[in-house]
């Protein structure tokens, strides 16, 4: 969907008015672009190596705080 249709732009300009209403068809838009931008440059950054001082790791690993259980 390129662009919001007719009827829902007119539905709300008669609800808000027809400057409100422009002015948040329009923002939905910018709003609608400005997400797939995202979504197209968007990259996933999974760490290769884990971080050692994690407190994930250190639960699951046994170790205490200081390094070693006693």
């Amino acid at each position: 969907m390129e662009n919001i249709s007719f009827n829902t732009r007119k539905s709300l300009c008669n609800h808000l008015g027809d400057t409100a209403g422009n002015e948040l068809a329009d923002f939905l838009l910018k709003l609608k672009r400005h997400l797939e931008r995202i979504e197209r440059t968007k990259v996933d950054r999974t760490p290769i190596v884990p971080d050692s001082t994690s407190p994930s790791l250190i639960i699951h690993s046994g170790l205490s705080q200081s390094g070693w259980d006693e």
